[in-house]
Formats: C-alpha cells, sequence, structure tokens
C-alpha cells in the first residue's frame, strides 16, 4: 500500500513505464532496510530521504 501512494509522482514525473512501476513496488514494498530493522527505521529513512531532496537537490536543480 504505502508504495502505491508513490505511484501518482512516478507517472507525472516519467509517464507510465512497466520496469518503473515495478521498481518502485519493489524498492518500497520489500525494502532492505524494512526487511533488516523494521518499520521505524524505513519510516525514518524515507522522511530522511524526502527531507534531503527538498532542502538540498530542489534548490540545486530546479
Amino acid at each position: 500500500m504505502f508504495a502505491a501512494l508513490h505511484l501518482p509522482v512516478t507517472f507525472q514525473t516519467i509517464g507510465n513505464p512497466f520496469p518503473i512501476i515495478l521498481r518502485c513496488m519493489v524498492l518500497n514494498g520489500i525494502g532492505y532496510l524494512y526487511c533488516k530493522r523494521g518499520l521505524s527505521y524505513s519510516i525514518v529513512a524515507h522522511a530522511t530521504a524526502h527531507v534531503f531532496m527538498q532542502v538540498v537537490l530542489m534548490p540545486i536543480f530546479f
């Protein structure tokens, strides 16, 4: 379910190719961090990645 919530952004960014959907579902659904450390670690890592993208990458590229 969590991975499926990322699909609208994926479609908006690059269209609707099947390999990208599969990658999104696999990486968000059964990620390495989730399997090794649990849900709380993967939530923190995901939030940190979003903050990094918004604070560091967005001003550089946009």
